[in-house]
């Protein structure tokens, strides 16, 4: 058979085909397969890495980095559980590996494993689900909510800034107690028993509960010291119950624990037990103290329901006098009595003890009628706030003094209105005791709580907290502002 030979136009397409390979072999066929993809974001641009800690620098939160806890890292659009871990001991903790997004990193954290304790342990975990006691009348661990928000450009670790304990203490000591007293049985009533992951509180039947516990005989002293969950805000006058065993026979007793218990505090109540026993109440001194002695949220950020806003709070130093010569702190008058004393400097001298009951302010009433004024306090926050919390306590001594019942609070950005220049002030809240009731509320702490300017979206630098009427020594009120008060404590708070 003869032999066919390509034409001119077959060896030119040949031809072509063999230089277009060599082009794109010359072009590709030595690129790495990854070097192609150079459009592609790394795998690892698209995730972070989330390391919860906490700054174990800070004495007060020490011991809380050994307690066991639920980790939740919730997706900030939905509130719902992106991440889950358990740790039995959270400086154990394991980074979380996410997608980038915005997300809420939220810890449970108790000292000791509990099943007394109810709540969602996995990723099916919402925000707002809840935290509930199974059995109110037994042991109740710490507890403490920590949280914080982390942004898209977050940066390992990220540390929880938000700490706070959602359970209070109440601790009771009964002294001088008669030898045929058996047995000490106390009720407390109000409390809430359920707390979500955002520290807010409910009852898991929709009515107060109750704690029941008994104190502990060594000698002739009845104590005990339990962990339970705040009362309820609405309750001025907490009910506190004991049955008292004596001879076999069983007496009842009920006394109102003014102020009631606080998350982060303790409620400290001692007395002898025999005024129990002759009055059918317990008007015993009633004392209200940071958890352990000290303030495990001073100087630390809170993180508000809005995670958008982030709380800071910080003690605010103040000192001064009245008139020339005052710093950042004044109040409008003050009396000279008997002990020849300025009794406005004891305002701020920092020593709250039944030792100091006789130094205590005492406004000069007549001269600001006569000046149509109303005595007051002048504060300084030292640059723009937007919140402040005013803590102050009742003077000590006979009846307890006549003790501040409303107090008007403005603020304002002028340095005149603060010297007395001007008065354009502009309200932002009114004051209202409780802690007014003859004698026991002697010496007692009082405090308005955090006052928020506007929901953190004002800022004022001067405060005026102006009185505007009383309670006398017999638990009368009286409209006008002749008060004794023996010290003032100032935090302001700041938002982000």
């Amino acid at each position: 058979m003869e032999t066919q030979h390509a034409g001119p136009r077959s060896k030119r397409i040949v031809f072509f085909v063999n230089i277009l390979s060599a082009i794109v072999f010359f072009f590709f066929g030595s690129c790495n397969s990854e070097d192609g993809k150079v459009e592609w974001p790394n795998e690892k641009d698209l995730l972070q890495k989330i390391i919860p800690v906490i700054n174990t620098q800070d004495e007060d939160f020490k011991n809380i980095v050994k307690y066991s806890g639920s980790i939740y890292l919730f997706n900030e659009m939905s509130s719902e559980c992106y991440k889950y871990q358990y740790t039995e001991n959270f400086e154990k903790v394991k980074p979380f590996v996410v997608e980038r997004a915005a997300y809420s990193l939220v810890a449970l954290l108790m000292d000791n494993s509990s099943t007394n304790i109810d709540y969602e342990m996995s990723s099916s975990t919402r925000k707002n689900d809840t935290i509930k006691i199974v059995d109110i009348h037994k042991d109740i661990p710490d507890l403490v909510l920590a949280s914080t928000t982390v942004r898209q450009t977050v940066t390992t670790p990220v540390e929880l800034s938000s700490i706070n304990r959602i359970v209070g203490a109440f601790h009771i000591e009964l002294t001088d107690v008669p030898q045929d007293i058996t047995e000490v049985e106390v009720i407390i009533n109000g409390l809430y028993d359920m707390s979500d992951y955002q520290g807010q509180y409910g009852f898991t039947t929709g009515k107060a509960a109750s704690k029941k516990f008994l104190l502990t005989k060594e000698g002739n002293i009845f104590s005990n010291k339990v962990t339970v969950f705040p009362s309820d805000i609405n309750i001025n006058l907490l009910s506190v119950n004991f049955r008292v065993l004596r001879n076999g026979q069983s007496e009842n007793f009920t006394t109102g624990l003014a102020g009631g218990i606080l998350a982060n505090q303790i409620a400290s109540i001692k007395g002898k037990a025999e005024d129990i026993l002759k009055n059918a109440q317990i008007p015993l001194q009633i004392t209200y103290l940071p958890w352990e002695n000290k303030s495990l949220i001073e100087d630390n950020i809170i993180v508000s329901d809005d995670l958008n806003k982030i709380w800071r709070s910080k003690l605010l130093p103040i000192g001064g006098k009245a008139g020339a010569g005052y710093d950042n702190f004044w109040a409008s008058s003050s009396l000279v009595n008997e002990w020849s004393k300025l009794y406005d400097s004891y305002l701020y001298d920092g020593i709250k003890d039944i030792d100091h009951k006789d130094e205590y302010w005492g406004p000069d009433v007549a001269a600001e009628q006569s000046l149509g004024t109303i005595p007051g306090w002048y504060i300084d926050l030292g640059g723009l706030k937007q919140g402040i919390t005013i803590t102050y306590w009742n003077k000590f001594g006979g009846a307890g003094g006549q003790k501040i019942r409303t107090m008007e609070i403005f603020g304002s950005n002028s340095k005149e209105d603060y010297e007395g220049g001007n008065s354009n002030w502009m309200l932002i809240s009114n004051f209202f005791s409780e802690k007014t009731l003859p004698s026991i509320d002697a010496g007692a702490e009082v405090s308005t709580g955090r006052i928020l300017f506007d929901e953190g979206d004002t800022s004022y630098r001067y405060i005026k907290c102006a009185i505007t009427s009383r309670v006398d020594n017999n638990g009368n009120v009286v409209m006008d502002s002749d008060v004794n008060v023996s010290e003032v404590e100032i935090t302001v708070w700041t938002c982000k």
